[in-house]
């Protein structure tokens, strides 16, 4: 049958030369072959091109070039591109001074942004270093416990750049760019992390959030008294008695809980910084300490100070005391 094909369209070339009057033999038999597998459509009839387009395998060489200098051409135009500022707008000269901090070994989340940007609050006297602020530290604490890759830049909450408030007009530090959004304050933070990377979870029951909250206030209320019968002693003690009654009942299902159990979660990314700053400043200030009596808060700070997402973000201990005599005057 394709014998019988072939002889046809060679039979109709020739006919064609002979009314035409061609010496293209390539093109009389692109018009016989049009011709005979096309008998009674124009629109389907081959175009009297050049020999060479009929010749399948060259031209396909012919678009293959067009797509590789394409290609090239692109590929030149990127690089001659100027670099860009990224998807948060930060000049390209502002230093990074966090970046993609992950503990060893884990690999980051696969629904992780790559990588998130933090603004965290930087010590005053030196720009480059992270300041003394709890609720900076929690937010670099989640984001290491989540495993999710970021980049930050210290901001002086006394001195805030301009590109960053061009940026974020809103201000806040700490704050965090993902999912092209600006999110500040460290509790919308969170809940957006938590939103973003579920697993491994890190939501605590509602009914726990309440426990270690007055801890703070309670603290900063003590460490500027003057006098040692206003009871603010007293509130702050009954508040971490509190504190450790709940620990003893994680401890009676999980040896040496966490807040929430067996596994950290907000209540303890929330929970560390503060103690942190409550045993450092009253340590200094009133050398006071948490009663011994509290064994299981005990074990809890020790457990907790000891994790990597702990060490890796926490400020130095003069840093805190500095921070603190600024804030008592």
């Amino acid at each position: 049958m394709l014998a019988r094909s072939i002889a046809a369209a060679a039979r109709s070339a020739s006919r064609t030369v002979a009314r035409s009057g061609t010496r293209d033999p390539f093109f009389a038999a692109s018009s016989g072959i049009s011709k005979f597998f096309f008998p009674r459509s124009a629109s389907w009839q081959l175009p009297q091109l050049k020999p060479c387009v009929l010749i399948r395998p060259y031209s396909m060489k012919l678009s293959s070039s067009a797509r590789a200098r394409e290609q090239m051409r692109l590929n030149q135009q990127r690089e001659a591109k100027p670099a860009q500022p990224g998807p948060t707008g930060i000049p390209s000269t502002e230093p990074v001074r966090i970046t993609n901090v992950i503990p060893t070994g884990i690999p980051p989340h696969p629904n992780a942004p790559k990588p998130a940007s933090v603004m965290v609050v930087s010590a005053g006297e030196d720009p480059t270093t992270l300041g003394d602020c709890p609720f900076s530290q929690r937010v670099l604490m989640t984001l290491e416990e989540k495993h999710i890759p970021y980049e930050g830049r210290f901001i002086d909450v006394e001195n805030k750049p301009t590109w960053f408030l061009q940026m974020y007009p809103e201000g806040k530090v700490p704050c965090l760019f993902i999912e092209q959004t600006w999110v500040g304050g460290a509790d919308l933070i969170a809940e957006r992390i938590e939103k973003r990377v579920s697993i491994p979870t890190m939501r605590a029951p509602a009914e726990k959030a309440s426990i270690g909250s007055k801890i703070l206030p309670l603290f900063f209320m003590f460490l500027k008294s003057k006098d040692p019968s206003d009871g603010s002693e007293q509130a702050l003690i009954m508040e971490l008695q509190l504190l450790n009654e709940h620990l003893k009942t994680e401890d009676a299902t999980y040896k040496n809980p966490f807040m929430n159990g067996r596994f950290p979660s907000m209540l303890d990314m929330d929970l560390a910084p503060k103690l942190y700053h409550l045993i450092v400043a009253l340590k200094h200030f009133k050398k006071w300490t948490i009663p011994l009596e509290f064994t299981y808060l005990d074990a809890y700070i020790k457990k907790m100070f000891a994790r990597p997402s702990f060490t890796k973000t926490k400020p130095p201990e003069d840093l805190i005391i500095r921070g603190w005599e600024r804030h008592l005057g």
